[in-house]
Parts: C-alpha cells; structure tokens; sequence
C-alpha cells in the first residue's frame, strides 16, 4: 500500500500566481548573479568566524586607512558584508522553502511512481481478466527493458 505523506491538487492558476511572484522578486533584487559551478568552488566559503574576521580587519582599515593601497575600497568591503548579513535573512528562509518545494516535488513522485508500479504488476497477473490491453501492458513493459551494449572487439593482429 502506497503512503500518502502528500495528497494536495495545485490549480495552474496558483502555479502561474507563484511563478509571477517569484519573477517580480527576482526583478525586485535585480543585483543577483549567477555563478559557474567553477566560480562558486574558487570563493571562499561563509561562516561567522570569517564574517566576524571580515568585521573585525573593515574596522582596522577604518582606524588606519593610510596603510591601504589608494585603489582599496573600505566603502565597497562594507557594502559587501552588510549585502551579506541582509542577503543571508533571506536566504536562509528562502532555501528553506525551496527545500520543502523539492521534497514535496520528490514524495508526490514517489507516490505516484510506487502506485503506477502497483498498477503495471497486477495487470501483468491479471491474465484473462486484462484481455485485449496485451499491447498497453508490452508498452509498459518497455519502461523495464534494457538495451544490450554491444562490445565492439577489434580482430586479433597477426
């Protein structure tokens, strides 16, 4: 027996609604990037040790700003760290949801895939009483079947 942790129905009026509202936040934060999956392993990763260390080297560089090369930017480093900490407020929530989003998506899957399965094994035993959906159960059957690989061998040299 299938379990239904998730039984719900979503109208495609409230798919269109959510998508719209998620476009405009996207629009509303319109500074947002994209990173390569090369990108994102070369940056340092957060913490609130290194935000605390972050913290800590801005107010040395206030207090002794002669010492920084002319081209560093003490204004841009704080906008960094205060983008951060307001960006992390909503992005913890935020991948919170999306988590729950995915998990929703992964359960009504499962559930549905686990109840196809159901479905397939008892027309297979159906025998007799399925006549004339042979063709409908050879097509589901074609879900389970692998395709061979060929190896290729190469002619023994002389």
């Amino acid at each position: 027996m299938v379990l239904n942790k998730v039984s719900a129905v979503i109208t495609q009026e409230s798919v269109d609604t959510t998508n719209t509202d998620l476009k405009k936040i996207g629009s509303d934060h319109n500074y947002l990037i994209s990173l390569t999956s090369e990108e994102r392993q070369a940056l340092p990763k957060p913490g609130t040790k290194s935000l605390d260390f972050m913290e800590k080297c801005l107010a040395l560089g206030k207090q002794n700003p002669n010492f920084l090369p002319r081209n560093f930017s003490l204004e841009e480093m704080e906008k960094d760290i205060s983008l951060y900490r307001m960006m992390n407020q909503i992005n913890q929530p935020l991948s919170a949801l999306a988590q729950k989003f995915a998990d929703t998506t992964t359960e009504a899957y499962a559930e549905g895939y686990i109840s196809a399965l159901k479905i397939y094994n008892l027309a297979k035993d159906a025998g007799e009483e399925l006549a004339g959906f042979d063709d409908v159960i050879d097509e589901l059957a074609q879900r389970f079947t692998r395709k061979s690989k060929l190896k290729t061998t190469t002619p023994p040299t002389a």
